[in-house]
This record gives structure tokens, sequence and C-alpha cells, in this order.
């Protein structure tokens, strides 16, 4: 990397995607509750499982097929950047595609206050699919579920689907491992011959932090008990040796080469014509973003989604 990408790149951590040092949460397992749009309130309400038995029976009953995704929103960034990246049009503009993936399960990375004030107030969202957080309208600095702080992140995780969940969790991660994101867990199908859990997770970013990336890997893929398992989220795994990190913990990559994308860039300075306005000396082509699966799975994965 040449000098002054090195520099730009500092100061675009100093001020944009700070990886904060602060006091970390209890680490561990953190139980909660996914929401669903009441439509007689007009209003987001917690969905109890015990409550619900035909919902549960429904999200109990394995299915064949799932189409799953993965999407960065990007966060807000500082002003003197935001005339490039235009978050509030941006975030109109995701909407539509997000819309479109009609994924099953959806999982979304750097949500930030106003685009899950957003998210929550589309129409598809509302009619299709659970949460497994809201913003609190009592407490702006923190989700309704405290999965995000911010106050002090300024963003985090978010899972939708469409399956009722069986149960909802975080993973908080320890305070050795350095990651102030908690992973969204859901799981799904509990009580049949197929439990799933699926992740949405962010880990640290920076090429130089590859060893913090490949302490958070091992330590969220051992708290994942689940028969089958699927993550995806920004793993920010910028070098091709990482690819490893994802073989180390037992676990596979369900992308697959095709002739119309055969790298799988995700991060890519030559196709994204955003990023040299925003990073003007920025060359990069990285699979930043992933999907993967435990090697014990039973699912596979094909065009249109996980089988």
């Amino acid at each position: 990397m040449n000098i002054l990408l090195r520099i730009v790149l500092f100061i675009r951590r100093l001020f944009i995607a700070k990886e904060v040092e602060q006091p970390y949460s209890a680490a561990g397992r953190k139980d909660i509750q996914p929401f669903k749009f009441n439509k007689k309130t007009s209003a987001w309400e917690t969905f109890d499982s015990n409550s619900d038995a035909g919902a549960v029976l429904h999200s109990n009953n394995q299915h064949d097929k799932l189409r799953v995704a993965t999407h960065n929103v990007l966060k807000v960034v500082p002003w003197f950047f935001e005339w490039i990246v235009r978050s509030p049009e941006r975030f109109q503009a995701e909407m539509e595609v997000l819309r479109q993936l009609d994924a099953d399960v959806l999982g979304l990375n750097e949500v930030t206050p106003s685009f899950l004030t957003l998210l929550q107030s589309q129409p598809w969202v509302r009619d299709q699919y659970y949460l497994s957080d809201v913003v609190n309208s009592s407490n702006p600095k923190i989700s309704a579920n405290q999965t995000i702080n911010f106050g002090r992140d300024e963003m985090g995780n978010v899972l939708l689907s469409k399956i009722p969940f069986s149960s909802l969790r975080t993973h908080v991660f320890s305070s050795s491992v350095k990651c102030q994101r908690q992973a969204v867990i859901g799981s799904f199908f509990e009580g049949s011959d197929q439990p799933t859990a699926i992740v949405s997770a962010h880990i640290t970013a920076y090429e130089e932090l590859h060893q913090r990336r490949v302490a958070q890997m091992k330590e969220m893929t051992e708290a994942l008990k689940e028969k089958n398992v699927i993550i995806m989220g920004d793993l920010n795994l910028h070098h091709k040796m990482e690819d490893q990190t994802i073989v180390n913990v037992g676990y596979k990559d369900l992308w697959k080469p095709t002739a119309e994308d055969p790298d799988g860039f995700t991060w890519d300075a030559k196709a994204n014509t955003l990023i040299k306005y925003f990073l003007p000396l920025d060359p990069r082509r990285m699979r930043l973003d992933r999907i993967i699966t435990n090697n014990s799975s039973s699912w596979d994965v094909d065009a249109s989604g996980v089988t």
C-alpha cells in the first residue's frame, strides 16, 4: 500500500470509522424478544413466541429453501463527507433495493437511528418481517432491545425475518477481543431435526487488525451450538489470506464464482465510482462481506438461496 493511501486511511480512521476503546458490556449471551408491527395499534410491539403457538409452529417447521441476504448500509458520516455519500437520498434508494431482494432472512450492518427509523416505517417491512430491534422512542441513544448503543457506537446489526424467530439473542463479545458491536443471532426450526442459527455480524475493520478478527471469529463461532449455522455480514476480511480464518473455525464460504462475477468483490474501487470521491487514493478490491456456514451444516447454496 502506498504512503499517500496510508495517510488517507489514517485520516478516515480518525474522523469516520472509529474503533472506540470504551468499557464493554458483560460478555456472553443476551436473550431478547423480536418485534412485529401491530396494524391495530400502528406500533412495533414485542413478539412473545410463547403466546403465539401458530407462529412458533410455523417457525419450527423446517423450510426446504431459505433466501438469505446481507448488506452493509454505510452509516451516516461527518458533514464534510455527507455531500459525497448523501445518506438521506441513499437510504431511500437502499429501501427499494432491499425490498426487491425479497429475502426470507436479511442481515444489516452499520444500522443507525435514521436508517432504522426509515426501515421500520416501510410498508413492506411492516407487512412481512419480524425485526430484531427498533428505535427507542423514550431513549434515542440506545435501541429498544439495547443491541445498539447509538450514543457510543453510532451503529449496529439488525436481523429481519419473514419466518418467526424460535428465539432471538445476541453475542456480546468479551473485552479481550475488542469488538463493540453485538452479533445478532436468530434461531429457527427449534424442535426439528435441523435447528438453525442465522447470524448478522460486523467485526473489526482495518487491514492491520487481522489478528483481532481471528480472535473475534473464534469467540463467536464457539458460542454457536446449533447444528446448522449461517453467519453473514461485513467480516472485514481484507486479505486473501484471511480466507483461512473461515477454514480454521470449521466454516466454509457459500459464495460461488460465476462468469459475470468471478471475484465477488464487495469493496471494489474499480466498479464503485463512489469510492474514488470518498477515498480518492484507494485502489483496493476486497471481499469484506461474506455468508458462511459451518462444515457440519446440511444447508447448501444455489443461485436463488440457501437450500
